[in-house]
């Protein structure tokens, strides 16, 4: 029924914006706009309709998708394409939060100017005074520029497999959990509810909790929650090339990862897949009390639990932190992505005045389930009642919205897209699998990146020696 009113809804749109502009397209010639970006599933599918939105908008370009696959093959895109000529570049790429330092560190040291990024806010100023949620602008801006615009803000969650629920605690039972939940009050709660399915079933295998982006839902949103760093130097934003990993170093982060490792042992934590999709798939088979996922992905969730033909609701959660470590929380690490321009046409110019507008980002949070990125847009949504029917997204944003900020809550590190996710998943699998002594995995970690983070620095000594 949520689909459908979201397909009704941007039908009614199209048809207003159609009736608005008669003259056909056939009657005026349009120039193609390229958007490269690495949305699937549900949300590729949500961003299409939004593209046929914006043609219906105007009648000057046609906005077309060049699909690369996944965030990480658009980075490797972005990098691959660089040194192309303008012409032969999509005119927009959409890039993930974690690839952004990396493509900031390629603008700030690229010495022709047919080679580099434009920033946004440089193609409509206004963008620069923009209200975003606290983190975007600092994630994508740079000296007071927005270089990015930040589209789809993501916030993890925890969905919760409703009918395990129930099954352990009866046929009416809603989990009263505190809020913010600490990690302790999350395990104990897991090894309850498991502890009565295993009694039920004692035949059948049931598991606490899995999430993909390993990366994410341990360390980044653990150290960003407590307001702790994850490498010197503010987390790369004093001094990115200088920023070197300290994992090893903090006590909680050691503890934390002893545990899983445990908590893996006992079926509490499964390891399935740093991609989201296999997590999902995995989760939708039933027998996993919570998925960890970012809320924009819950059309893709449900969808994988119809196709495994299975029927069981969903109930949300806010992410758990660490008590020991800070009494309060500060607001998780922000996901999700932004968009990069390559020129400043006439199309690039239009599609941000699009997405900028508030009604157009109320339009996107309505059929992708993402956050918005503007107080404006949020302003909007929640004096239509949009949060009231949407719980997922209102839980989400209730991490942003209630809790203080600080500038640890991201990272601007070079490469940080291949150490976060290749070489910290590749270690974690032989971690969890292993006898190594948690400490000493974070410290070997450490050393893996931070050779990285060096090769990284001594780019950018080769490409613009002159700065340095």
């Amino acid at each position: 029924m949520k689909n459908f009113l979201h397909y009704l809804l941007i039908g009614c749109f199209l048809i207003s914006l159609s009736a608005c502009t008669k003259n056909s397209f056939e009657d005026t010639p349009q120039t193609t706009l390229k958007i490269c970006t690495g949305f699937s599933g549900k949300i590729h599918e949500a961003f299409l309709l939004y593209l046929e939105a914006f043609n219906k908008s105007q009648t000057s370009v046609k906005a077309e998708v060049v699909d690369k696959g996944n965030y990480l093959d658009v980075f490797k895109t972005v990098i691959a394409e660089k040194d192309k000529p303008l012409e032969a570049r999509p005119d927009l790429y959409h890039i993930s939060e974690f690839a952004s330092p990396t493509i900031i560190a390629h603008y700030q040291n690229s010495t022709s100017q047919g080679k580099k990024l434009i920033p946004v806010g440089e193609i409509i100023p206004a963008l620069n005074d923009m209200q975003f949620f606290a983190g975007l602008e600092e994630n994508y801006g740079l000296n007071g520029t927005l270089l990015g615009f930040p589209f789809n803000p993501s916030m993890g969650i925890m969905f919760v497999n409703q009918e395990l629920l129930q099954k352990a605690y009866g046929p009416n039972y809603q989990w009263k959990y505190s809020t913010p939940m600490s990690w302790d009050e999350l395990i104990a709660f897991t090894e309850k509810t498991l502890g009565i399915l295993r009694t039920k079933e004692p035949g059948k295998k049931f598991y606490g909790f899995t999430f993909p982006w390993s990366a994410a839902y341990t360390y980044e949103y653990l150290t960003s929650m407590t307001n702790m760093p994850i490498t010197t130097h503010e987390n790369g934003f004093d001094d990115m090339y200088k920023a070197r990993f300290i994992l090893h170093r903090n006590p909680h982060i050691i503890d934390f990862f002893e545990k899983l490792r445990q908590w893996s042992k006992q079926d509490i934590y499964r390891y399935v897949s740093d991609f989201s999709n296999v997590a999902e798939e995995a989760f939708a088979q039933g027998d996993t009390l919570i998925l960890m996922q970012g809320v924009g992905r819950l059309n893709d969730i449900q969808k994988e639990i119809s196709k495994a033909k299975q029927k069981f609701d969903l109930s949300f959660a806010p992410l758990p932190y660490d008590r020991k470590a800070i009494e309060s929380p500060y607001a998780p690490k922000i996901g999700g992505g932004a968009f990069w321009a390559t020129n400043k046409s006439e199309g690039v110019r239009l599609f941000l005045d699009f997405v900028s507008t508030p009604e157009n980002q109320v339009l996107w949070s309505k059929l992708s389930g993402y956050m918005p990125s503007t107080i404006k847009a949020h302003q909007i949504l929640e004096e239509r009642n949009f949060y009231q029917s949407n719980p997922a997204v209102k839980i989400a944003l209730s991490q942003v919205i209630e809790r203080p900020w600080s500038l640890l809550t991201h990272t601007r590190l070079g490469d940080y897209g291949d150490i976060r996710g290749k070489l910290f998943n590749g270690m974690l699998v032989q971690f969890l699998n292993s006898t190594q002594d948690a400490k000493e995995f974070l410290k070997s970690f450490d050393t893996n990146a931070n050779e990285k983070l060096e090769v990284f620095a001594l780019e950018k000594l080769k490409s613009n020696p002159e700065n340095n």
